[in-house]
């Protein structure tokens, strides 16, 4: 089987309607709660989509992962963006994701932690022209992917974050479920987060950029409601993290309440005003991409 005919097997790869696309990107992403508690990494929001995408496509199609076959105007379509050579830009970031690695942490015999890092994808395929990517998840993160205790994230919520910061702060609390607050060292929490140790240095900076907007999203799209508590150390200095996590467990799935008129697919629900329109999410995601690999590839077009 090649490439196209897989794509075509494990993707409807007509051009859908919005009802059509929201429904597509419904699933749940399951991991073990120790992975999302201890790992870390730092992808951008496209780069988590992509991952999961083929994560998630693997576990629809019972062969976790598996090779997935990726029709390049599917997975824009699914990310609400559009445009010639966005596709190339895609393209170029999938790539890319064979250089993105995990560190994993895994408890030994002793009790003493064992970090890992592997990357999230072994292999990433693309024929020229028939305009599909083949993305090979690694199989030796299988593991932290099967078998219980899970912590579930909805796939659905990384096409509604807007901050990059928003799905790994929610998979740590929700591998923390059992406790209603949850506290994190700053500097240990940046690290868990993959926040760049050149970036926000100041606490004020990470506690606007990275927490208050990550819990927004997070408040507003998720299944828990959150709030931030500070402890001070030495200094003055905010040395200790507390957020108080309340579950909401009537909250209906996202896509059900876009569906139902709940929360407009297109604008915000909050004090602080509408979503940036589609043309800003446009720029906002070229210029990550731009930024993570500003020479196309060979025989781009436009």
């Amino acid at each position: 089987m090649d490439i196209h005919d897989s794509a075509n097997d494990l993707l409807d790869t007509h051009i859908p309607g919005e009802k059509d696309l929201r429904k597509t990107k419904r699933g749940i992403i399951r991991a073990a709660s120790d992975f999302f508690r201890f790992a870390r990494y730092s992808l951008t929001l496209s780069e988590q989509r992509i991952i999961y995408y083929a994560i998630l496509m693997g576990e629809k199609a019972k062969q976790p992962f598996s090779p997935i076959a990726m029709p390049v105007k599917v997975f824009t379509e699914l990310s609400g963006y559009s445009g010639g050579r966005l596709y190339s830009m895609v393209r170029a970031a999938a790539n890319g994701l064979t250089q993105k690695n995990v560190e994993v942490a895994i408890k030994t015999a002793a009790g003493k932690l064992s970090y890992i890092a592997m990357p999230w994808i072994s292999k990433v395929e693309y024929v020229d022209g028939d305009g599909v990517v083949k993305i090979t998840p690694n199989p030796e993160l299988r593991e932290y992917f099967m078998g219980t205790p899970f912590s579930t994230e909805e796939y659905y919520y990384l096409f509604r974050f807007r901050s990059q910061y928003s799905a790994r702060l929610y998979e740590l609390l929700t591998a923390h479920a059992f406790k209603p607050i949850s506290d994190f060292d700053v500097d240990d929490l940046r690290a868990r987060l993959g926040v760049a140790k050149d970036k926000y240095t100041r606490y004020n900076g990470f506690k606007a950029r990275v927490l208050a907007a990550a819990i927004e999203d997070i408040n507003e799209f998720t299944d828990l409601s959150v709030e931030l508590r500070e402890k001070k150390g030495a200094k003055g200095r905010v040395q200790t993290v507390y957020f108080m996590v309340t579950p909401e467990k009537n909250q209906k799935k996202l896509a059900d309440r876009e569906d139902e008129g709940e929360i407009s697919p297109r604008k915000r629900i909050g004090k602080s005003g509408g979503a940036p329109d589609v043309e800003t999410l446009k720029e906002r995601f070229m210029q990550d991409l731009e930024k993570a690999f500003p020479s196309p590839l060979p025989h781009d077009e436009e």
